[in-house]
């Protein structure tokens, strides 16, 4: 994360929102999604109290890094968040690249209602379908062009979930902490194991208030 002695908390916050603003094709709908969050997300056991004195720069700002790369999120993919939460990275992927589709999974009943009416008060139900149940558990049929997610777990936890959902030559775009390195390491061969290839850990959104650590990894096009 970008820092420096003479900025504050509070002016990294401010200059992180004042960025997604700028960067959003829909600014009013993501200052409808920073409302929700700080009206329901707590109460509703979907974020920590200590977490909204940094929503933008922790969490908005952070998940929407990887949406601005179009060579990792290509135009028009059907991406799957899973884990989604309160819709962190997915709802604000929709928000900010009209050109996706969205697969919102999670298995808890309070995550998903919550992401079904945040997807229906943001006006983003043509582009974005919301699914309670476990990724492991969803029907066969049901895949994307790029999965993502944030701090669900490690590597060797989730590679064996995701990597079967994801269509030929598609791709991981997770967001991680510094552990990443360590998992690349643990999950060399499981990712052999899953057909995955050119797995990664990517520093995203240089020159911005805040960066991102991506693992990335490809399913490969053929067996």
């Amino acid at each position: 994360m970008w820092s420096s002695p003479s900025v504050s908390d509070a002016d990294l916050e401010h200059v992180s929102r004042e960025t997604l603003l700028s960067l959003s094709p829909a600014p009013e709908a993501l200052l409808a999604y920073e409302e929700l969050l700080r009206s329901q997300a707590g109460t509703r056991g979907l974020m920590g109290p200590r977490e909204f004195d940094k929503l933008w720069s922790r969490h908005l700002l952070n998940c929407a890094i990887p949406a601005l790369e179009p060579e990792l999120v290509p135009q028009g993919a059907v991406v799957m968040d899973v884990g989604s939460g309160a819709g962190l990275p997915g709802l604000v992927w929709g928000m900010l690249r009209p050109d996706l589709s969205l697969i919102l999974v999670d298995s808890q009943k309070r995550r998903a209602d919550f992401l079904d009416e945040a997807n229906r008060e943001l006006d983003l139900t043509d582009r974005v379908q919301v699914v309670r149940e476990r990724v492991e558990d969803l029907p066969a049929d049901v895949d994307a062009d790029v999965i993502t997610a944030r701090a669900l777990g490690p590597l060797t936890r989730i590679v064996p979930w995701f990597a079967p959902r994801l269509r030929p030559g598609g791709r991981i775009v997770t967001l991680k902490g510094r552990s990443l390195p360590e998992e690349l390491a643990a999950a060399d061969g499981l990712l052999t194991r899953f057909g995955l290839e050119d797995a990664r850990a990517e520093e995203l959104g240089r020159g911005l208030p805040v960066t991102a650590t991506v693992f990335v990894a490809n399913r490969r096009k053929s067996p």
